[in-house]
């Protein structure tokens, strides 16, 4: 079975023109090479600037690495139309972008650029009941107004707007960073049935260890741009014989 996600040897390297007119570079990610296959899921932690956005922003080609291959079911990510990544591989940010409307106005928003209008307007949004189940919101929240809604109830709503174009594989940045403790507890619960309802792929950055320990699956650990260790989750945090590794769980600085 080929990997959902294949990373060879990728680098991602920004450069800049200083005040001088000299050009600098600096080193993101540096030559990280893993792999996933379907319905893993995948935290991904490390202290501020080693490069964790970096990489979820590679996989949708938000951005683009500056060597190396990323392939998606074993086929290269700059051989999609970008359209066609972007339906196949989710992203939902730190701050959930809500558009004027309803809740359900919300939800179709991607679809309206899928199907033509006649199909739009014909369109049967019953299914929409399925998605707002997994993430345990009541359907007549359909009807709500974006802008009434909490910012937990919004990080929900952008996950099932991504959710309806049936992705093979979600991305999430710190989606947990405007909510309180509980509701982020409840929230990564929902995105653990996500994972097993529809073998979803889950990628997530976090800087909250206890929430990587909650999701389970697998744990990446970067450093300056560096794979430093990827393992199961349980085995990160208690097994680690990597120094760089057991220095980050114990809050110690890079």
């Amino acid at each position: 079975m080929l990997p959902i996600i294949k990373f060879d040897n990728v680098s991602k390297i920004k450069k800049s023109i200083d005040s001088k007119d000299i050009e600098t570079s600096k080193t993101i990610l540096n030559n990280i090479s893993f792999s996933l296959n379907k319905g893993d899921i995948l935290n991904i932690i490390g202290h501020s600037g080693s490069g964790k956005t970096s990489l979820l922003r590679l996989i949708n080609r938000l951005d683009d690495q500056t060597s190396g291959t990323i392939s998606i079911n074993g086929k290269n990510i700059k051989e999609y139309k970008i359209n066609e990544l972007r339906r196949k591989v989710a992203m939902t940010f730190q701050i959930p972008i809500m558009f004027d409307g309803t809740v359900q106005d919300n939800l179709l928003s991607s679809l309206r650029f899928k199907l033509d209008k006649k199909k739009f307007a014909h369109l049967d949004k019953s299914f929409l009941k399925k998605y707002l189940n997994l993430v345990r919101l009541d359907e007549s929240f359909l009807e709500r107004n974006s802008s009434d809604i909490s910012v937990g109830e919004k990080q929900r709503v952008a996950i099932i707007r991504s959710l309806v174009n049936e992705p093979d594989i979600l991305l999430l940045d710190e989606p947990t960073a405007s909510i309180d403790e509980v509701n982020s507890r409840a929230f990564l619960e929902n995105i653990k049935v996500l994972n097993q309802e529809l073998s979803l792929t889950i990628l997530l950055v976090t800087h909250k260890l206890d929430h990587a320990f909650q999701m389970g699956g697998k744990t990446m650990i970067l450093d300056k741009g560096n794979l430093i260790e990827m393992d199961e989750t349980k085995n990160i945090f208690e097994k680690t014989k990597n120094d760089i590794t057991q220095n980050f769980l114990n809050g110690v600085a890079s």
